[in-house]
C-alpha cells in the first residue's frame, strides 16, 4: 500500500475532500496544494487535485498535476505507481484503459473510493453489470460523505439494467440521505418515468422544474426536460416526446432576452433539430459555433447533420471530413463521434459504426448514444442494437 503521509498534509487534504464533497471543487484546491507541499508523494492530494481540473474539462492543467507526481515516480510504492498510471489514463477517459487499472486497486487496497469509480466508468461503456456491484460495495462509504453522484450512478445502473421502479428507488434514498443532491435527483426522474412510459408523472414534473426557472439564460430546467424527451423518444413514445420538446420550447418563448447565451442557443438549436424543424435548428446552431473547444464542434457536428438529412450531402461531407482534421489535443474522440452521426444520416451505417468505434477508443461514452437524436437512421439496425446493449 501506500505509507502514511504527513500529518499536517493530511489535514489539509480532508479539508480539500470535504471542501470537494460540498460541491466546491475549485475551492478545494488551495488545500489539495497546501498537502502535496507539505508532502510531495502524497498521492491522493494529487490525485483529488487532478479530478477538479478534469471534471470541468481543464485537461492541461490536470496534466501538469499528473507530471508533477510523475516526478516522483521513484520515490512511489508499487501501489502508488499503479496510481500514478490510473491517474494518467483517467486524464485520456479511456474507460476500457481506466477500468483494469481501477479494478487492480480496488483488489490491492479495498478502498471502497476505487469501486466506486469502477462503477462510473463501467456504466460509460455500458457495463452495468460490473458497475451495479461495485457500486454497491462503496455505498456505505460514498453516501457518508454525502457524495452526490453515488445515488445518481446507482440509479444509472438500474436503469442501464431495466429495472425503473428500482432507480426511482435510488433517487429517493438519495434525497433522503444526500438531501443536497434532491434537486438532480428529482430532475433525473424524467429518465425513469420513460422506462416506465408514465408521460403523466414526466409532464407533471416538467411543468413543476420549468416554472422553477426563470433567469432567461440558465437552462438547466430546460435541459433536464430535453434529455427527459429524448428518453421518451428511445423507449418509443413519441407523443410525449413531442409534448416536453413543446413544452420546452413554450419556456424559452416565455423567457426572451435580448442577450442569450451561447448554451441558451445551443439548447433551442437541440430542441428544434429533435422536432425535425432544421431551418430553425441551424439559426440557433450557428449562433452556438461561435463557442469554442467540444461546445463548437458539437454544434458543427449538428450542422454536418442538418446538412446530410436534408439532402446536402456535399455540405456534410465537408463538414465531416473538417472534423477529420480535428488535431485539438483533449478531443477525446468527439469529432470522430460526430463524424459518424453525419455519416449516419448519409446513409453509411457501417462506417457509422466504425467510426462510434474508433470514437469509443479515443475516449467518448457509449451510455447516451441509445437517446442521442442524431443516430435516430441507426435505430433498429441490428449491429448498432448490439453495440448500444447494456451488458446485463
Amino acid at each position: 500500500g501506500s505509507p502514511p503521509p504527513k500529518y499536517s498534509a493530511y489535514l489539509e487534504f480532508m479539508t480539500a475532500v470535504r471542501v470537494f464533497m460540498e460541491n466546491r471543487q475549485a475551492d478545494s484546491r488551495v488545500y489539495a496544494e497546501r498537502a502535496i507541499a507539505l508532502d510531495s508523494t502524497f498521492v491522493n492530494a494529487y490525485s483529488l487535485l487532478a479530478v477538479t481540473y478534469t471534471n470541468v474539462g481543464l485537461f492541461d492543467q490536470a496534466e501538469r498535476v499528473v507530471d508533477r507526481l510523475e516526478s516522483q515516480r521513484q520515490r512511489l510504492s508499487s501501489y502508488d505507481r499503479l496510481h500514478l498510471d490510473f491517474l494518467r489514463a483517467n486524464n485520456r477517459y479511456v474507460a476500457d484503459d481506466i477500468l483494469p487499472l481501477l479494478q487492480q486497486l480496488y483488489a490491492r487496497s479495498g478502498d471502497p473510493l476505487m469501486s466506486y469509480l469502477i462503477g462510473f466508468w463501467a456504466l460509460r461503456v455500458l457495463r452495468p453489470d460490473l458497475a451495479l456491484p461495485a457500486l454497491q460495495a462503496a455505498d456505505s462509504a460514498q453516501t457518508a460523505v454525502g457524495w452526490v453522484g453515488q445515488a445518481r450512478d446507482v440509479a444509472i445502473a438500474q436503469h442501464q439494467l431495466g429495472d425503473y421502479r428500482a432507480e426511482l428507488a435510488a433517487l429517493e434514498r438519495g434525497t433522503r440521505l444526500v438531501p443536497r443532491g434532491a434537486p438532480g435527483y428529482r430532475s433525473t426522474r424524467l429518465r425513469a418515468f420513460a422506462g416506465l412510459g408514465d408521460s403523466a408523472a414526466a409532464v407533471a414534473l416538467a411543468d413543476t422544474l420549468l416554472r422553477e426557472q426563470n433567469d432567461p439564460n440558465l437552462t438547466v430546467a430546460a435541459g433536464n426536460v430535453h434529455f427527459g424527451a429524448r428518453e421518451f423518444e428511445a423507449h418509443g413514445d413519441t407523443l410525449a416526446a413531442a409534448r416536453l420538446r413543446r413544452m420546452t420550447l413554450a419556456w424559452f418563448h416565455g423567457h426572451a432576452t435580448p442577450t442569450p447565451s451561447i448554451a441558451r442557443q445551443a439548447l433551442l438549436g437541440y430542441a428544434w433539430f429533435d422536432l425535425r424543424q432544421y431551418d430553425s435548428a441551424a439559426v440557433y446552431l450557428r449562433a452556438a459555433a461561435r463557442d469554442t473547444g467540444n461546445n463548437a464542434v458539437t454544434a458543427a457536428g449538428y450542422l454536418g447533420v442538418i446538412a446530410a438529412a436534408t439532402g446536402d450531402t456535399a455540405g456534410a461531407l465537408a463538414v465531416a471530413d473538417s472534423l477529420s482534421r480535428q488535431t485539438r489535443k483533449w478531443d477525446l474522440g468527439l469529432s470522430t463521434w460526430w463524424r459518424a452521426a453525419i455519416v449516419a444520416n448519409l446513409g453509411q451505417r457501417d462506417l457509422a459504426l466504425q467510426l462510434l468505434t474508433e470514437a469509443r477508443r479515443k475516449g467518448q461514452a457509449m451510455n447516451f448514444c441509445h437517446y442521442h437524436t442524431a443516430l435516430r437512421p441507426l435505430r433498429g439496425y441490428r449491429p448498432f442494437e448490439d453495440m448500444i446493449q447494456p451488458r446485463k
